[in-house]
């Protein structure tokens, strides 16, 4: 514990990441971690150090809230402590608002890309809805959610939902199928 805050490695298991769930704010070299905080609608600030991170703070969509590690000659930025003082405290001031839109394009990408992907995958076997959107049309109906704009305070909760419905659907497919 220094300043108010406490360093803790999370490297190995993906369960490791359950330390997250009351924790508001992520300022690390972790990849997994700055995601696990985003699809959690939660702001993170990631410090690139590898070609992984430095992709995701560059791509389109997903860059807010990351800040290269090096600096233009391939040494430590000597300023990064500084640099990420300034972002942190304009998030801070804006109620993180420019982290919004990332948040709206992980509800897109899902709604776009992952639904699809596993109602095709559900019709090539002949179900009749993917277990994956029976959950999410249950927990949406249940919450009374609508994607891309209702979801923001209520994503923890639907995010764990979620999980458990999807475990609980693959579980009984398992079952019917054996």
């Amino acid at each position: 514990m220094g300043l108010g805050y406490v360093e803790k490695d999370l490297s190995g298991a993906v369960e490791n990441l359950a330390f997250y769930d009351n924790i508001d704010l992520h300022v690390g070299y972790r990849l997994h971690g700055h995601i696990s905080f985003l699809r959690r609608r939660k702001p993170s600030f990631l410090i690139a150090e590898d070609s992984r991170s430095f992709g995701i703070i560059n791509t389109p969509g997903l860059c807010v809230g990351g800040v290269p590690a090096l600096d233009d000659s391939g040494e430590v930025d000597g300023e990064l402590h500084k640099k990420l003082s300034v972002m942190i405290k304009k998030e801070l001031s804006s109620g993180f608002r420019s982290f919004y839109p990332v948040f709206k394009f992980i509800d897109e990408s899902y709604v776009n890309s992952v639904v699809p992907y596993f109602d095709g995958f559900a019709r090539e076997r002949g179900w009749k809805i993917s277990p994956l959107v029976a959950v999410v049309e249950s927990v949406v109906n249940q919450f009374k959610l609508r994607f891309c704009h209702a979801v923001l305070p209520a994503f923890p909760l639907l995010a764990g939902g979620l999980e458990r419905g999807v475990r609980k659907v693959q579980r009984k497919l398992r079952r019917q199928s054996a």
